[in-house]
């Protein structure tokens, strides 16, 4: 402001002389108060400093120019020009002033704002020390929103408005000059039963309205003590009974029973009986079992379990079933589901010969090449799986490699004989004299294709001489 009022002194105080200038080559004569010449200040009064006065004709008024300030006189209009002089070119770091009452300063003598301010700074006024400020352009004039469209300052007075979606609330704090943005999660207090049927989401999460405002809440659609699970299938969570188990593996009939969204109910239906319940912490497995002796009511139609096959899922040779007993008091046994029959040899040909050794029963004795003994059999009409065919025979010379080949023919009544046949002359066995040795026949039935109900014959013939051996019997297993 003093520079301001020194500027307008000067303006001032050169009209004033302008006011006496003649033809004088612009120099101003001073004239007595008693003399008759031409009117003249003999005295310019300015705002500071000591005042010019005219003491001789021959003195000068001199103009000074100051900082801003371009004065120039010109004789032939008898005139004094006297202009701002403002900064027109500057260059980077001419300035470290960031600060001043008016906002300008010089540079060189010329006027200009404040040059010390950052690149793309402002010049702002502040209240507190009353003068102008350099500062940062740092206000946002387009908002980049999520979605939408992007809210745009198009006035100094826009007020860009805060507000809470779903979920979500916004609290403004004009003290700190903040916004806090915070979800709005159902508290213990709020919600009632009933507020959601919501049992499904792939979140787990919902929305729910409590006193006009959306609040976040776990799902509460679930039924009394349900909890939320992970469903790999549907890839979401879904209100499921609190079981420690979600899937009960049963051996019969369906595989696996689950629990349905919230709803299903597992009922195990018993009857009255004395159980023996043995877990298995490693295979998550409950065995449940019938004490002997343990049924006192019978709760079955007929009276009897003729055979209940408990272990589907187990390797056959681990399967046991459950069996009723109808004599004495009524009880349940554990036993091997797998039934066996055994054929004796019933012929012999090709010079094989049926005689009767210490083995009880009859016998064919295969003593030279080509010589075939006969077994007749009888595929059961309930054979579900065969699991296992064994020859048992007696070797009568140790033989790294006995040749002995293995013909099976079977047909059902109404086919040809031989319908079904297979034949192994290529497998050899490694017998010792005189010891019981089982040749494994399974192989070479099931490649025959021999079903429930055949009636057929099994053929074992000494392919090399000297291989002399025994037949004694065939044991077929099956379940």
């Amino acid at each position: 402001m003093h520079g301001n009022r020194m500027f307008l002194a000067s303006i001032m105080a050169a009209l004033a002389l302008l006011v006496g200038v003649a033809s004088h080559g612009g120099q101003v004569a001073a004239q007595a108060p008693s003399g008759g010449g031409g009117d003249a200040f003999t005295i310019i009064a300015t705002p500071t400093g000591t005042n010019p006065v005219a003491d001789s004709a021959t003195d000068t008024l001199s103009f000074s120019q100051g900082n801003g300030i371009s004065i120039v006189g010109s004789a032939p209009t008898d005139s004094v020009s006297i202009t701002l002089d403002i900064l027109t070119t500057g260059v980077d770091a001419d300035s470290v002033q960031i600060s001043s009452d008016s906002g300008f300063e010089f540079i060189g003598g010329d006027l200009t704002l404040l040059r010390g301010c950052f690149d793309d700074g402002i010049i702002g006024w502040d209240e507190a020390t009353d003068e102008w400020v350099c500062g940062l352009n740092n206000q946002f004039r387009t908002i980049d929103a999520q979605s939408g469209t992007d809210p745009i300052a198009e006035s100094p007075t826009d007020v860009l408005i805060v507000t809470g979606g779903n979920g979500a609330t916004t609290t403004g704090d004009a003290t700190t000059d903040t916004i806090t943005i915070d979800t709005d999660i159902m508290g213990n207090a709020e919600g009632t039963d009933g507020d959601s049927v919501t049992g499904s989401a792939d979140s787990g999460l919902e929305f729910v309205t409590v006193a006009g405002e959306e609040t976040l809440t776990l799902l509460r659609g679930c039924l009394d003590l349900q909890i939320l699970e992970w469903r790999e299938g549907s890839d979401d969570w879904r209100c499921s009974p609190n079981f420690d188990f979600n899937f009960f593996e049963v051996p019969l009939g369906d595989t696996t029973i689950s629990a349905g969204l919230g709803e299903d109910t597992l009922t195990f239906t018993s009857i009255n009986a004395t159980l023996d319940i043995t877990g298995t912490a490693a295979t998550d497995t409950i065995d449940f079992g019938i004490a002997s002796g343990g049924v006192t009511t019978t709760e079955i139609a007929d009276g009897t379990i003729d055979e209940v096959d408990l272990s589907a899922n187990d390797a056959p040779a681990d399967e046991e079933c459950l069996t009723f007993e109808t004599t004495g008091p009524g009880d349940f046994e554990w036993e091997s589901c797998n039934r066996s029959m055994l054929f004796q040899p019933t012929a012999g040909s090709n010079g094989g010969q049926l005689n009767q050794v210490n083995t009880g029963h009859p016998v064919v004795l295969l003593n030279a090449a080509g010589e075939i003994a006969h077994t007749v059999v009888t595929f059961p009409a309930d054979l579900a799986t065969i699991v296992s065919l064994e020859i048992l025979v007696i070797p009568t010379a140790t033989q790294a490699a006995a040749d002995w080949n293995i013909q099976v023919q079977c047909q059902a009544v109404g086919e040809a004989a031989g319908f079904h046949s297979n034949t192994d002359s290529t497998t050899t066995y490694n017998v010792t004299n005189q010891q019981f040795f089982a040749i494994d026949a399974i192989g070479i039935i099931v490649a025959a294709g021999c079903t429930p109900g055949d009636h057929g014959a099994i053929l074992v013939q000494q392919g090399t001489a000297g291989h002399n051996v025994d037949v004694v019997s065939v044991e077929l297993v099956w379940h």
